[in-house]
């Protein structure tokens, strides 16, 4: 496996619960977690007894205090405690819950899960009541936070296979940064030999990928682990290695909410179950028509995203580079998604209408197809909320042009399957299709704050340049651990300044980003706002930087009101967006003024899409037309891109002229 042995002169962190825990970015561990019965209160009560007589004799006062010893004592201590900790584990007390194998599936399905992307997964054995794991994490996660994940998700999923609830995991863990190749090959053969002696059935024994799939990290000569990053490094390494996780929706899990299941080449269906693998010739087609996509796709410079690249959808061009048709949603089936137990629709390429009384699900049918194409909901943040009641999770399943897609989420898990063959992430998925919703509550725009207008923003931005997750994904997390260190009851700015660079750089990206596309949306959004109010009004569209304009010079300066407020202040998370008719606010216009504006923001959005792919997107719109006159009905229809894919909810069509060549849906 990828081996980086714990280097006594490299950068180290020690943090203690009830056991010390020696951290080095790039070491490979042994970690043992165990059962929270797993432990007599006597066995625990001896070995705590026992070890302040140890560190008694060694002249220390507590576990914190060994930092100050030899690498020998150290490592004596490990062997001393930790051993006898393993002793009384194998001894098999407790009720060995993960003797069961539909437990210990819970356990190595959680194991693999970010094998290869966050951590490079070894030999593991799950034992009866505990857990044995050789592990190398990526350097800018955590062994803590992989730990967390991991302990988190089973103790949830192994509860609900066991029906019961409560603590399922001791708090604490042991960890050892492995110090040399022996002392890898100790612990391998430590985890082989671990089982004798037990059924089968009651341990399972198995080894992870050993690798990495993405890993910028590595010294490119060699293929070996490069010097072990210090704090500032490792917090800045974040947009380098995010490519390989560029098209998932950063929601949490493996078990995992909000994220891509990576599991072994073995075909699955989304329930969970061994599918029909593809034959040789299908996986033939498969690889040829994406490398057709590929080869006749033409990469343009991503606004905003320096060296990133826009990419137009393969689908509509032919194999010369000429147009073709372009692809729609014919076909729409759910399963447990909101109010729906199963449904299933087809949709025509130009306009359909789902039409029904209200509280019949027409909103959720359309916001099941913007799930589908790019796998987030226009409507909520968490996916979970979109799982029927009283379901473990839902199926969105669809056909968009040739392609086969099938999304699986649960509070659990999250599938995807392109033509039958599950994705390890969303990269290829989200280029395949492009979505924009109209709905009532897009006035919020106008009326709401500015966390709404950025995460418009967002929306659309991802929609086309390549780059922007990434460098949203990057901003996040070095904002989060920025604010965590700043919580802390005494900050230590050394540590919060290292994730300085990784928040500049990244948010200044998105900053950017941003800015680009109102300038780019400000002739199209002001066009549509004068052909569907009728008025020589004029729309301008104003980026407002959370950062003042300088976001080194500001963040520097901010520096006390951080600490005095114990978050950070500057930065594009307090970015805004305002808009202004003929060059007043707003939020001071009419109601009806103030809906105008709002479907000119959605149509320039939509026509900058169009541009960008010589497509347009599937336009989603959600009972828009009953708060509109009818002047502005049919000047909004009359604007809609040409060729677009109209998917309309409505109660009535008596404000249709003529609905003769629509597709309708009714809801009963």
């Amino acid at each position: 496996m990828i081996f980086q042995p714990y280097e006594r002169t490299a950068d180290t962190a020690l943090y203690r619960r009830r056991l010390p825990h020696w951290r080095q970015g790039g070491c490979c561990y042994f970690v043992t977690w165990r059962l929270a019965d797993s432990l007599p209160s006597e066995k625990l009560d001896e070995w705590h007894r026992e070890r302040r007589e140890w560190l008694a004799a060694h002249g220390l006062q507590s576990p914190e205090d060994l930092a100050k010893l030899s690498p020998l004592a150290r490592a004596e201590y490990a062997s001393v405690f930790g051993g006898k900790i393993e002793k009384w584990l194998d001894a098999g007390f407790g009720k060995c819950d993960l003797a069961k194998p539909e437990v210990s599936a819970v356990i190595e399905e959680a194991l693999r899960f970010f094998d290869g992307e966050r951590y490079a997964l070894g030999d593991f054995v799950v034992m009866p009541n505990h857990v044995h794991v050789l592990v190398t994490p990526a350097p800018d996660w955590a062994l803590s936070q992989i730990l967390h994940t991991w302990k988190s998700v089973t103790a949830k999923a192994a509860n609900r296979v066991l029906g019961k609830t409560g603590e399922f995991w001791q708090h604490e863990s042991f960890d050892h940064a492995l110090r040399s190749e022996d002392d890898l090959r100790r612990y391998e053969r430590y985890i082989r030999e671990n089982p004798v002696g037990l059924r089968d059935g009651m341990f399972r024994l198995g080894r992870g990928k050993c690798e990495f799939e993405n890993v910028p990290w590595l010294d490119d000569r060699t293929g070996k682990p490069a010097a072990c990053p210090t704090v500032a490094q490792a917090a800045g390494l974040r947009e380098r290695r995010t490519q390989a996780e560029e098209g998932s929706e950063k929601q949490e899990s493996p078990n995992i909410p909000g994220t891509t299941v990576r599991l072994p080449s073995d075909s699955v269906d989304l329930s969970g179950k061994p599918a029909a693998c593809p034959t040789v010739a299908q996986a033939a087609g498969l690889r040829e028509r994406r490398t057709q996509a590929e080869d006749v796709t033409e990469k343009q410079e991503s606004p905003g995203i320096p060296g990133a690249t826009v990419h137009p959808s393969s689908d509509c061009v032919d194999l010369s580079g000429k147009p073709a048709a372009c692809p729609t949603l014919s076909r729409l089936k759910l399963r447990h998604f909101r109010c729906f137990e199963h449904f299933e629709a087809e949709f025509s390429p130009g306009t359909n209408f789902i039409i029904g009384p209200n509280a019949r699900g027409k909103t959720s049918l359309i916001e099941a197809a913007c799930v589908l194409l790019r796998l987030q909901s226009p409507r909520v943040t968490q996916l979970a909320r979109l799982v029927k009641h009283g379901r473990r999770g839902f199926v969105a399943d669809g056909i968009f042009g040739a392609r086969h897609l099938q999304f699986y989420y649960s509070t659990e898990r999250r599938k995807l399957a392109l033509d039958g063959v599950e994705q390890g992430n969303g990269r290829e998925w989200l280029t395949l299709a492009r979505a924009m919703w109209f709905g009532n509550e897009d006035i919020e725009l106008v009326r709401g704050s500015a966390d709404k207008r950025r995460r418009f923003l967002d929306f659309v931005v991802a929609q086309y340049a390549a780059g922007y997750r990434t460098a949203l994904r990057g901003f996040e997390h070095a904002l989060r651990s920025r604010n965590h260190l700043l919580k802390q009851p005494a900050p230590r700015w050394r540590e919060i300044e290292a994730f300085d660079a990784p928040l500049i750089e990244h948010g200044s990206r998105v900053a950017a980003a941003r800015a680009q596309l109102l300038a780019e949306m400000q002739a199209d959004a002001d066009a549509a706002h004068h052909a569907i109010s009728g008025k020589s009004e004029t729309l301008r569209l104003e980026y407002v930087p959370g950062d003042g304009g300088d976001f080194v010079a500001s963040l520097a300066a901010a520096k006390q009101e951080d600490a005095r407020l114990r978050q950070t202040t500057i930065g594009p998370h307090r970015d805004d967006a305002r808009f202004f008719l003929n060059g007043l606010p707003g939020d001071d216009a009419s109601e009806g003024q103030q809906r105008t504006l709002v479907l000119a923001l959605k149509l320039g959005a939509a026509r900058l899409l169009e541009r960008h792919f010589d497509q347009p997107p599937l336009l989603l719109l959600d009972d828009i037309f009953g708060e509109l006159d009818p002047d502005r009905r049919n000047a909004l229809l009359g604007f809609l891109p040409p060729g677009s894919q109209r998917i309309i909810t409505t109660t009535h069509l008596d404000w249709m002229p003529d609905s003769s060549t629509a597709q309708i849906l009714r809801l009963a």
